[in-house]
């Protein structure tokens, strides 16, 4: 069990050790009164979305890092995830990358359908990979507003269809559906 005070004298953590050693029968094992005071309301970003070159043509960048970051001739995909999955660290987002890196193109794949769109990182990268038509779908509302707060913050709004439900009566060159287990 994990809870915090702060760190004063006035806090009391003695009184509380010493009830809880007279409820427990075997008493407290440890307790810990010493953590640094931090900026709680942005601690948070430092281990959120780090910054990831993924494959030969992307990079994810965290909104709050984007000034300082050269990106060389790759796209670069501003995420703040919110509360929604994908920021590019799990295996299943960036082998869906790559794969959309080495399909999609001005050229190649013309449209993609992102099945459970999260943050709306693969339907990002698929409309600035040169993707002519993205629809996006997710049902989760705070999913849902997290991507369209990525869709508007990498200018691709335009080029993204964002939706509660797969279309019917729409053909895809390409779908892409990630699995977390």
């Amino acid at each position: 069990l994990h809870v915090f005070f702060p760190d004063t004298p006035d806090s009391g953590l003695d009184e509380i050790r010493d009830h809880l050693n007279r409820l427990a029968p075997g008493g407290v094992g440890c307790i810990e009164a010493a953590i640094p005071e931090q900026n709680w309301q942005t601690a948070w970003q430092s281990r959120s979305v780090p910054t990831q070159r993924i494959g030969k043509r992307l990079m994810i960048v965290p909104p709050w890092k984007r000034r300082g970051v050269k990106p060389g001739s790759r796209q670069i995909i501003e995420i703040s995830p919110g509360m929604a999955f994908g920021t590019g660290t799990h295996a299943s987002t960036r082998s869906c990358l790559i794969l959309l890196e080495r399909m999609v193109g001005p050229r190649r794949i013309a449209s993609v359908l992102d099945v459970g769109a999260g943050s709306g990182i693969l339907a990002i990268a698929a409309a600035k990979l040169g993707a002519r038509r993205v629809t996006a779908v997710e049902n989760d509302p705070e999913a849902l507003a997290a991507a369209r707060r990525n869709l508007k913050l990498n200018r691709v709004q335009s080029r993204v269809t964002l939706r509660k439900t797969i279309p019917s009566r729409r053909h895809f060159t390409c779908v892409v559906i990630r699995s977390v287990t």
